[in-house]
């Protein structure tokens, strides 16, 4: 299955992160998709909770 292939499965992708991992030495591919929307307060608590430290 391609990016091309899952963005189409999946509709509106705007609000997703895809990445494409390539491994070349065992010959497969992996395709990691994240809601940007999640990453982002994931992020910004992990920030918030390292500062009130």
């Amino acid at each position: 299955m391609s990016t091309a292939q899952i963005s189409q499965a999946m509709g509106n992708t705007a609000d997703w992160d895809i990445t494409q991992v390539e491994f070349k030495k065992w010959g497969y591919e992996v395709i990691l998709c994240a809601d940007a929307n999640e990453v982002s307060g994931i992020v910004f608590s992990s920030v918030l909770w390292a500062v009130s430290k």
